[in-house]
């Protein structure tokens, strides 16, 4: 996601992606993300995930749902997978 907003030079990526994507959140009714998208972009952590150290708390997983939800009441289903990113074009599936 980085690569993507990096339209205006002067804002970090992480700052563009949240304004952005919280005007677009507000019109869905659907959200399909990985833990470190709702962390880097929404500001909504699943527990004590820290994807760098390899260690997710699968177990807090519904809670950050519950908070996308909260803080977008419009959507009606959330999810959020748990897969490794290989690139760009691969991913490798937890569960």
């Amino acid at each position: 996601m980085a690569k993507l907003l990096q339209w205006d030079a002067s804002r970090e990526p992480n700052v563009l992606a949240r304004e952005v994507m919280t005007e677009i959140l507000a019109f869905l009714d659907v959200f399909v993300a990985n833990e470190e998208n709702a962390a880097d972009v929404l500001g909504i952590y699943a527990g004590q995930t820290d994807i760098h150290a390899g260690k997710l708390d699968i177990d807090k997983y519904p809670l950050g749902a519950r908070e996308i939800v909260g803080q977008f009441p419009n959507m009606g289903k959330v999810a959020i997978t748990l897969r490794e990113s290989i690139s760009a074009s691969h991913k490798r599936y937890v569960h």
